[in-house]
């Protein structure tokens, strides 16, 4: 069965200081990162990358 999370990966930095919010898709032991339009800065974040801003706590998936 194939499960989703959304991650935050901190080695994907971009110039400009944000991140870009992927989901990771794991099936089979095999993991794979769908890249969305949704960016966060570090002001949005907490210490563990988890979202600690309104705006993104809101995002869902569908």
């Amino acid at each position: 069965m194939a499960t989703i999370k959304e991650v935050i990966l901190k080695h994907h930095k971009k110039e400009d200081g944000t991140y870009n919010i992927k989901f990771r898709l794991t099936h089979n032991p095999k993991i794979t990162y769908i890249n969305t339009n949704y960016f966060a800065g570090e002001k949005q974040l907490k210490k563990d990358f988890t979202k600690k801003d309104k705006f993104l706590l809101g995002l869902q998936i569908m």
